[in-house]
């Protein structure tokens, strides 16, 4: 019993400065991935909902303040996506093919 507590007591200790980097690496874009899926889900529902009074009122809701901000993270969301996908798919391509940038 103590050594397996201790063995994930050691596991734990290796395993957290991994942890926390890759937070520190990946956790602005985990953010914009929230803020892109909640704004394009909050759009239709307060700026162009799925009814006939939806597209009727439509044209009057998309110049209001609180659509004009959801449009802005949903359009910055998915530019930073994007690029998140393609600064990821540089750096396999540098270490599958083995080149050297440094």
């Amino acid at each position: 019993m103590v050594n397996s507590i201790e063995t994930m007591k050691n596991c734990l200790d290796y395993c957290k400065p991994i942890l926390t980097t890759f937070w520190k690496i990946t956790g602005i874009y985990v953010l914009w991935i929230f803020i892109h899926f909640f704004a394009s889900h909050l759009y239709v529902k307060y700026c162009t909902s799925y009814t006939i009074i939806g597209f009727v009122t439509a044209p009057f809701l998309i110049a209001s303040p609180h659509c004009v901000g959801l449009r802005w993270c949903i359009m910055r969301g998915a530019d930073t996506i994007t690029t998140m996908w393609i600064v990821l798919g540089t750096w396999m391509a540098t270490k599958l093919g083995g080149f050297d940038i440094s």
